[in-house]
């Protein structure tokens, strides 16, 4: 029973470990201070759900970057609900006013 608990650690540990990422996607112009932090709600360890981030409602500008994160917080609650909710962390910058879209 001891070695159980150790291997499921040491998994816990790796998933943990290994699951933090990030995707980045960049457009040209100028960033603003202005940023906008969210979570999207998916569940079945990410496979089901379709959230959306509408852009435009938050940057009428334009958008200058979009993040998606699955990071520390993401992953425990993962874990803690076996996969059952799997929440993803994003950030959206909006462009510098007075930039075309």
């Amino acid at each position: 029973m001891h070695q159980l608990k150790k291997n499921a650690g040491l998994f816990l540990l790796a998933l943990f470990v290994t699951n933090c990422t990030t995707v980045s996607m960049v457009n040209d112009g100028h960033p603003t201070a202005y940023k906008v932090d969210g979570t999207n709600k998916f569940y079945l360890f990410g496979l089901v759900g379709n959230e959306k981030v509408h852009t435009y409602d938050m940057c009428p500008q334009g958008v200058y970057k979009v993040r998606e994160r699955f990071e520390a917080s993401d992953v425990v609650l993962s874990i803690l609900t076996l996969g059952i909710y799997a929440p993803r962390s994003y950030q959206v910058t909006c462009k510098a006013v007075g930039e075309s879209k």
